[in-house]
């Protein structure tokens, strides 16, 4: 009997709350809160972490607070004609209540549940005006963002003032094959997703104005 083969991109473990990504307050709730992570990409190269003594590369998340700088003015999503405001409700059209017109373009990933036979039950309601059900979720809150089109000085100086590493280390851009060997199988499929959609983002620029996130 032949064995089976997994491919190594495939499997995404994410939780991607599909019901929950039209909705500005949960999503606005997300993008801020210290449980998220953000997977960056420039031109397609991803931002790694690479430890010179070793010579190991692995993949680099950040925190919102690393890459604020570089997302533009709140609100993030549901943003109205006006910067600072939020949309008008659209009773026809609610899923153009997480717009968003201004800055790079963001995709929100999902969640990655510690134990998925755990994985609470989240309802839009739970998010209205509040942002208590986020600091309620356990697991990792995933973004991704590629910065081509960004001040390259920006971009540089969030690089430079990072937390996410620790003495020696640094932060590079890199092709996927710098870091294949270090990555897992469910890292894996979610690095692929992230990858792919914004990739689909940055060639699909009329279509993805009004995207919310929504791959």
């Amino acid at each position: 009997m032949m064995s089976s083969t997994h491919n190594l991109f495939s499997g995404n473990p994410l939780n991607r709350l599909s019901w929950l990504r039209p909705s500005h307050t949960f999503l606005n709730a997300a993008i801020t809160s210290s449980a998220t992570r953000w997977i960056l990409f420039n031109s397609g190269n991803s931002l790694i972490i690479s430890h010179p003594q070793t010579r190991k590369c692995v993949l680099a998340y950040l925190t919102t607070t690393d890459v604020a700088p570089l997302l533009g003015s709140e609100p993030y999503f549901g943003q109205g004609d006006c910067e600072g405001k939020l949309i008008e409700p659209d009773a026809t059209n609610p899923a153009l209540e997480s717009a968003r017109h201004r800055g790079p373009r963001i995709v929100f990933l999902g969640l990655l549940e510690p134990d998925a036979s755990m994985a609470m039950t989240l309802l839009s309601s739970d998010f209205k005006g509040s942002q208590a059900a986020i600091a309620n979720i356990n697991g990792t809150l995933y973004f991704a963002m590629d910065v081509v089109g960004l001040e390259p000085e920006k971009v540089e100086k969030v690089l430079k003032d990072s937390r996410c590493v620790e003495d020696g280390e640094t932060l590079l851009w890199r092709d996927l094959r710098t870091v294949i060997a270090n990555l897992d199988h469910s890292l894996a499929g979610m690095f692929a997703q992230a990858r792919s959609m914004v990739d689909w983002n940055h060639r699909n620029k009329a279509s993805a104005k009004y995207l919310y996130a929504s791959q």
